[in-house]
Parts: C-alpha cells; sequence; structure tokens
C-alpha cells in the first residue's frame, strides 16, 4: 500500500466498490448509513484524506454543473462584535475569487443546524478551499478540525495556527506617528488603551508608542502611553490633563468627542490623530481592507495550487500596511515649520 493511502485502498479496506466508498465519504443519502459510518471509520484510520480539487470536479458533475469556477468557502458566524472588520472584506474577497476563476460562498456556521459537520459538509459540495473571516472563539475548535482544505485568514483571529493575512498593528502606529511628527508636534501621547487579556496587537502598539517616545524626545521626559483597559476610558480626560500633550494619538474616533467635550478645541489647542479612523473628517490611520482580501485570495490561490491541506506545518503571517487619511484634526504641515530668520 502506498504511502499516502487513496480511496481504492478505503473501499478495498471496507469491502465495498471504489463508487460506494465515493459516497460514503460524501455523506451521500443514497448510501445506507451503516455503510456510511463503517467506510468513514476506516478512511479514518487509514488516514486518508480526500482531494478537494477531485471532491469538486465530482460535485459537479453529480449536479451536472457546468460552469468552470470552483467554489471556495468564506466563513463567518453571525453574533461577531460590530467592531471587527470581517463583513466589509467579504464583497472585496468575492470580487478577487471571481478575477481568478473560483465562484466564493458566504456561509455562516451560527447559523448551520450541526457546525460540526462543517468540514464534511464542505467535501460534500466540492469546495476546494476556505477563507476564514469573522468568527468567534466558540467555533475555534471546530476550524481547527480541518485536515480537508487549504484556508487562510482574512484579518487577525487569536489563536487559529490558519496563514494569516491582516492589516499591520505596528505599522499603523509608525504612520500615525510620522504623521503627527511631521506637523511640528513636540509632546505627543498615545493613549492606545489595551484588550483584557492583552492581546499580540496591545504589545505592539505600546512597544512603538513608547520606543518612538524615547527615540524623538531623548531630552524630554516622556510622556506614558495611556494603556488602561477599554472599560476604563475615563482615565482619559484625567490623562490629557496631568501630562498636557500638544498632540494625541488615540485607539479610536471616540476620543475626539471626549476632547471636545472636556473644551479642547482641535486642532486649536491639540492636535489628534485616531488608530482607527473614519474617514474623510478625523485624521489617522484606516485598515486597507481591500488590499487585505486581495492577498488573501490570491494566497488562498497559491496554496490551492500548491496541494496543501488542513493546518499548515509552519503558518505565514502576511501584514498590510494601513492607509493615512489627512483628516482635519491636525494642523497643516505649512503651519508647523519654523520661519527662517530674514537676512540682515
Amino acid at each position: 500500500m502506498p504511502d499516502r493511502p487513496n480511496l481504492i485502498d478505503v473501499a478495498a479496506a471496507a469491502g465495498v466498490s471504489k463508487s460506494t466508498a465515493q459516497r460514503a465519504l460524501a455523506n451521500d443519502s443514497r448510501c445506507a448509513e451503516k455503510t456510511r459510518s463503517k467506510v468513514r471509520g476506516i478512511a479514518e484510520k487509514m488516514g486518508y484524506v480526500p482531494d478537494p480539487i477531485f471532491a469538486a470536479v465530482g460535485a459537479r458533475r453529480r449536479s451536472k454543473i457546468t460552469r468552470s469556477s470552483a467554489p471556495i468557502a468564506y466563513l463567518h458566524a453571525s453574533g461577531t462584535s460590530r467592531y471587527s472588520p470581517g463583513a466589509t472584506y467579504l464583497p472585496h474577497c468575492q470580487k478577487r475569487a471571481t478575477e481568478l476563476g473560483y465562484r466564493l460562498e458566504a456561509i455562516d456556521i451560527a447559523k448551520m443546524e450541526s457546525p460540526e459537520s462543517l468540514w464534511q459538509a464542505l467535501y460534500a459540495k466540492g469546495f476546494v478551499g476556505v477563507l476564514i473571516g469573522s468568527v468567534r472563539k466558540d467555533f475555534h475548535d471546530i476550524l481547527l478540525g480541518n485536515k480537508l482544505f487549504p484556508c487562510v485568514c482574512v484579518g487577525r483571529l487569536d489563536h487559529l495556527p490558519f496563514h494569516t493575512i491582516r492589516s499591520s498593528i505596528q505599522s499603523g502606529v509608525r504612520i500615525a506617528w510620522q504623521k503627527v511628527l511631521e506637523r511640528g508636534y513636540k509632546r505627543i501621547g498615545a493613549a492606545i488603551f489595551r484588550h483584557d487579556p492583552m492581546l499580540e496587537d496591545d504589545f505592539a502598539r505600546f512597544s512603538y508608542a513608547l520606543g518612538s517616545q524615547l527615540t524623538d524626545f531623548p531630552d524630554e521626559e516622556p510622556i506614558p502611553p495611556l494603556v488602561c483597559g477599554f472599560g476604563d476610558q475615563g482615565e482619559f480626560i484625567p490623562w490629557v490633563k496631568r501630562y498636557k500633550p500638544d498632540a494625541v494619538i488615540g485607539f479610536h474616533d471616540g476620543l475626539l468627542a471626549e476632547l471636545k467635550d472636556a473644551g479642547y478645541a482641535v486642532p486649536g489647542d491639540i492636535g489628534f490623530a485616531s488608530l482607527h479612523c473614519k474617514p474623510p473628517k478625523i485624521s489617522g490611520v484606516h485598515e486597507n481592507v481591500e488590499m487585505c482580501a486581495i492577498t488573501a485570495v490570491n494566497y488562498l490561490d497559491q496554496i490551492i495550487r500548491h496541494g496543501e491541506r488542513g493546518i499548515p506545518h509552519t503558518a505565514v503571517h502576511l501584514v498590510i500596511e494601513d492607509k493615512w487619511i489627512e483628516g482635519r484634526t491636525l494642523r497643516r504641515k505649512n503651519l508647523a515649520k519654523k520661519s527662517r530668520p530674514t537676512a540682515m
């Protein structure tokens, strides 16, 4: 028997024909439940892994589909936090998938009658690859059961060892800091907050903000980044009053409203840049959702062609730089430049 068992090997071990084994593994109702259970058990014991590409061809034949586009799934779960950008990736993923000759189908895991049967259902329907969007942690164990499909995560998802395409958290802070610095601000404070428990991106924001303080203003007493929990945002204005920054790099746009409510004119009294800004009025960085989506589909296409399946031995993480939005909450560059002394 070859190192990697094929469908014929499974059929022989189960004492059935190749076509019966194929129907059993596809959970075809034309095959008796007892036979399906027996064949699946033997296949799992033998370490048999079906090829999604061949599964897609078989599914098209069985359903008499004549389209040449192979289906890929976009998994998400309803009820995911409204702050998650996962839903915004979908239309860009669909557009790029179509350009590459695929047909992308969005699947809400939370609405499946039996989420545990996810991978078998995708195989039976002939899917050739999977994109994972916003999925709650209570579904992560199901996602980790993937042994059949090449898989790429779109956006940051914690504790999933798949290839991931996401925005660069550190570059977002770097771009915002440099843009604020270019406008002549000398006391820059970073109100970046943190998750509970802390995540990898919290450390990235904190380390770059603190490192920038020490590098760009080595002779000044640094303004400590505000890294309290999101539930303690009442500490923001007291932090501003205590350290008197002339510009704030904030985690989100809501801090701008707090500054204005506290009587600060922006950008007259204090400049403001957001790490999650909503263009066009607020200055700051904005996640390059379109490029994240395009890159994710491109990478999925690559590993489909290479025949990769399941959890990779080493997951690749590609990060996409955020986009800078000029906005109106920072003073203009020409106002930040010092005038040259007049020649005598």
